[in-house]
């Protein structure tokens, strides 16, 4: 039976997983630094009380064995097997209603410039 459900595609590095390690330092498959807060409520609340579809989307998927451990991860944060069951986890970003990430600049209508795209900072760079 196929899922007709609206879906909210979420980043998982900087966005569920507080990932403290550049990308360049990053093993794939070990996920140890604590959620981002309030990331484990939101995702019970979106999965059980909504009617979206939550994929996480991230270059970690591209591993069996990085997927295995953001399960794993997703489990000894707190989150319980019946609503991990229902979130798709995926290396490819799906078609979706939104897209929750902290590396995207908001789209209304105008393009950044040159100067905006060197200033992004994501989310958690902003004080530096």
């Amino acid at each position: 039976m196929k899922n007709n459900k609206p879906i909210v595609a979420v980043d998982f590095d900087r966005v569920i997983h507080s990932d403290t390690n550049s990308d360049s330092e990053k093993e794939w498959h070990v996920v140890k630094d604590p959620p981002v807060p309030g990331a484990i409520d939101w995702l019970f609340n979106m999965v059980l009380g909504t009617r979206y579809k939550i994929v996480i989307h991230t270059c970690r998927a591209s591993s069996i064995r990085a997927r295995i451990a953001m399960i794993q991860w997703l489990r000894n944060n707190g989150l319980p097997d019946a609503v991990i069951k229902q979130i798709e986890i995926t290396r490819i970003k799906p078609q979706a209603h939104i897209y929750i990430d902290d590396r995207a600049w908001c789209f209304k209508g105008e393009f950044p410039n040159v100067w905006e795209i060197n200033a992004f900072k994501p989310w958690n760079k902003k004080g530096d």
